[in-house]
């Protein structure tokens, strides 16, 4: 993997943030219509926003970050997270749960201002039903109401969605297949023409739309002939994702992602890394595992520029010290994550690189990244500084996972 010149300039390495605020309100029909707010640290006002719908059964919570997760990747990367709870089912019908992720979605639009987000840089992340969900409003039609009140004149379509294992088409499914969520007891007693009006798949090309949102989809391995009987079945992301090719742009923007083997540290990278990208922050993912030195400083590792294959990107480092320190510059294709002089070496090492940090502990490097490497290739940095503070005379700084762009 020629990755051997990698990489930018300094943002502070962060530790997960704290919640803003929890269970509040974003409509006042029932109790269960509240969300929770987290904000990155340091804060990147005004950036973009994740908001996560739960599956079920589910909850809010089920977004809480914790260190290595996807919430804790985009809060360290400056992306705002909110998390919602909707009114359950079979408690109340449909549409009342896409009308609560609607609200969510235009009260946080809203109240962009006291969020501290870039209304137009916002993502939808849905698990199974809250999959579903998400995809209404990507692919539907646009909810937004003109003359209503100024949360309901907020357009609903997300910049990107995240789709966790959706039921993305019902007519995929058996007809004995329960249907709490749509309506009925099962899907047989609902009209394929309902279930088709219900289908996120069919509503791509059913629904004339202003934008078309990429899509990055995370399924398991089992992959079934219709009528299905999981509504977690790989084949209705294929299908999914066959319907968006229709919109070639759409298309090469999208990711179709399934559960591998050994794949557990890797799939928040890579969703993470997408999201980054779908949402305009210009920069690759900070993964964190930096080991300090003196001071209890570490050294710093940042990513930036345009990260195709081509392109031009940079890579920069600031060592612990204000001092001309050696550097190395681990890479690789694979996430090793590894103990290592009392930290973690976070990329199984590949590559290799001797430097030399300038007299005040900075270094810029420049790259033009070849044209024949292939969108979609990733790789792990990490850099090492020797410093006589640190636990066993070695620094580390934080990775930064890198996936090529299209």
């Amino acid at each position: 993997m020629p990755a051997a010149r990698l990489l930018l300039l300094a943002a502070a390495l962060s530790a997960p943030a704290a919640a803003q605020g929890f269970d509040l309100p974003y409509a006042s029909d029932d109790p269960s219509q509240v969300l929770d707010w987290y904000v990155p640290d340091p804060p990147a006002a005004p950036g973009p926003v994740v908001i996560h719908v739960h599956g079920g059964p589910g909850d809010k919570s089920d977004a809480a970050p914790s260190a290595g997760n996807l919430p804790d990747l985009l809060l360290r990367n400056g992306v705002t997270l909110v998390a919602i709870n909707f009114r359950p089912f079979p408690a109340f019908q449909h549409p009342a749960q896409l009308e609560d992720v609607a609200a969510a979605v235009q009260h946080v639009r809203a109240n962009a201002a006291a969020f501290g987000i870039d209304p137009a840089r916002l993502a939808l992340w849905g698990y199974s039903s809250g999959a579903t969900l998400g995809g209404w409003l990507a692919y539907g039609a646009d909810l937004a109401l003109p003359g209503g009140t100024p949360a309901q004149q907020q357009s609903t379509r997300p910049q990107a969605l995240l789709n966790e294992a959706g039921l993305t088409n019902f007519l995929l499914m058996s007809p004995g297949y329960p249907s709490t969520f749509p309506g009925g007891a099962t899907l047989g007693d609902l009209s394929p023409a309902f279930l088709e009006s219900v289908s996120v798949s069919e509503m791509v090309l059913d629904v004339p739309r202003a934008f078309t949102p990429p899509v990055a989809s995370y399924y398991g391995l089992q992959e079934s002939p219709p009528p299905l009987t999981d509504p977690h079945d790989a084949t209705l992301m294929k299908d999914l994702h066959q319907k968006l090719s229709a919109f070639p742009d759409v298309a090469a923007a999208s990711l179709m992602l399934q559960k591998q083997p050994g794949s557990g540290v890797i799939v928040p990278h890579v969703l993470a890394a997408w999201l980054l990208h779908a949402l305009q922050v210009g920069h690759q993912l900070d993964v964190g595992k930096a080991l300090p030195g003196t001071g209890r400083v570490a050294p710093r590792l940042v990513a930036a520029g345009d990260w195709s294959p081509g392109g031009s990107a940079t890579l920069s480092f600031v060592a612990t010290v204000p001092a001309p320190v050696p550097v190395w510059i681990v890479a690789g294709a694979q996430a090793a994550s590894a103990p290592f002089k009392g930290g973690t070496l976070v990329p199984a090492p590949e590559v290799p690189l001797f430097l030399q940090a300038g007299a005040d502990g900075t270094l810029l490097l420049p790259l033009q990244l070849p044209g024949n490497l292939q969108a979609g290739q990733s790789f792990y940095l990490q850099a090492l500084q020797p410093d006589a503070g640190a636990a066993h005379g070695l620094a580390l700084s934080n990775a930064v996972y890198a996936r090529l762009t299209p």
